[in-house]
């Protein structure tokens, strides 16, 4: 039976690490280097992960692949030789970082970049209304971007915190002020506070909130191949992931992605991948979140929307995406990361490129009557989960 016949179906994957992981960046690594891990893998680690794993699952020869993409050939075409080309279908989303508490999975996600802290509250940015005195926008548009301002009298500091739990999310998506009590409760929720109701100010909460994400750093030597033995001044130090794992508490910190496969479920042969750098796998367990309906935001005729990046997406023009242009009104973008990898296919160092942050965020003068999937520009970049996002909303008063 071929299986193009079959549709496309989306499934949920959960990957366990088996031991610590390691995603570099761009840099050159030899000998006496101090490699640092990214604290996420790129878009393009994961999707390559799962694309590889599908390929050796369906007997794909990767020399006569790589030999005919070398050749002028399009990955697409090259597959088509094969008989592989429906795997071109296969689109990831994700991936993000999650926490499997007595049995429930939930996802954490970079908090919006407008929100801050302040006395006993989170309290949300917003476009100013009127023109401020000396404000200049660098968008050379023909609407000036609006600046983004507190209308308050306290003192706002930055979120004491670097993830934020879906439940959290939901209702930042959705409101514009959030008390602490109502913050340490939704950690409390997932299984990440003991109890919320004992969280004094932001410091405190921070205190008690546990390290989702660990460094380990370890020391390594080269190895002559084919002798087997230690190559001289070889030597390096890296700083390995560890993630969250608490047992006694039935508490364990994974990645979560979403598949779309050409196929109705996740191949039951394959149970790990090979992830990122230094031979590193996962155990892949097929699971859904099951409360994305909770971050989905209803656009009532008095609000406005916004959109918030849940992946890091890339921008030709830097940082508006092109499915944006002339419908921003302001934007939240704190920096940029500079993305690159090898390609295994073509045998050669990817282009390096800028990519906005999760968390970055896009006020939008009106709803708009359809999006793209993802807010990447180029449509391979989607395909591998770049761009993601979520949609809140906001008062112009």
């Amino acid at each position: 039976m071929s299986t193009t016949a079959t549709p496309v179906q989306t499934v949920g994957l959960v990957m366990e690490p088996l031991d610590v992981l390691f995603f570099r960046d761009g840099r050159p690594f030899e000998q006496a280097s101090y490699a640092t891990s990214r604290p996420m893998p790129l878009p393009q680690t994961v999707a390559g992960a799962v694309w590889t794993a599908l390929m050796q699952q369906h007997g794909c020869d990767f020399q006569r692949l790589a030999n005919n993409v070398r050749s002028g050939a399009t990955l697409q075409g090259a597959l088509a030789n094969q008989g592989l080309e429906f795997l071109t279908e296969v689109s990831i989303q994700g991936p993000w970082l999650a926490v499997q508490h007595q049995e429930r999975l939930h996802l954490l996600f970079a908090p919006p970049a407008h929100w801050r802290c302040c006395n006993s509250r989170l309290v949300a940015l917003r476009p100013v209304s009127s023109q401020l005195l000396g404000w200049k926008s660098t968008y050379s548009a023909e609407q000036e971007l609006r600046p983004l301002w507190f209308y308050g009298q306290e003192e706002l500091e930055k979120l004491p915190f670097s993830w934020v739990p879906w439940n959290l999310m939901a209702k930042m998506l959705q409101c514009s002020q959030i008390a602490l009590e109502e913050v340490a409760q939704c950690f409390e929720e997932c299984g990440l506070l003991r109890s919320g109701k004992e969280v004094k100010d932001w410091s405190d909460l921070a205190q008690r909130l546990p390290s989702f994400i660990l460094p380990d750093r370890r020391t390594g030597i080269g190895l002559n191949s084919q002798t087997g033995t230690v190559q001289q001044g070889m030597i390096y130090s890296a700083e390995f992931l560890s993630l969250l794992w608490r047992p006694q508490q039935d508490l364990q910190c994974a990645l979560y992605v979403e598949v779309s496969l050409p196929q109705e479920k996740w191949p039951k042969e394959i149970k790990t991948l090979h992830l990122g750098g230094e031979m590193r796998h996962v155990r892949v367990v097929p699971k859904w979140f099951s409360a994305w309906e909770s971050l989905r935001v209803e656009v009532q005729p008095k609000h406005k929307p916004y959109l918030v990046l849940t992946t890091p997406a890339l921008c030709s023009s830097g940082w508006l995406p092109q499915a944006l242009e002339g419908v921003v009104e302001a934007a939240a973008v704190s920096g940029y990361e500079a993305v690159s990898g090898w390609d295994l296919v073509r045998g050669g160092p990817k282009p390096s490129r800028f990519a906005l942050p999760a968390g970055s965020v896009f006020f939008l003068k009106q709803q708009l009557q359809s999006l793209p999937k993802a807010l990447s520009d180029d449509s391979l970049d989607q395909q591998q989960g770049w761009g993601c996002y979520l949609q809140g909303v906001w008062n112009d008063d």
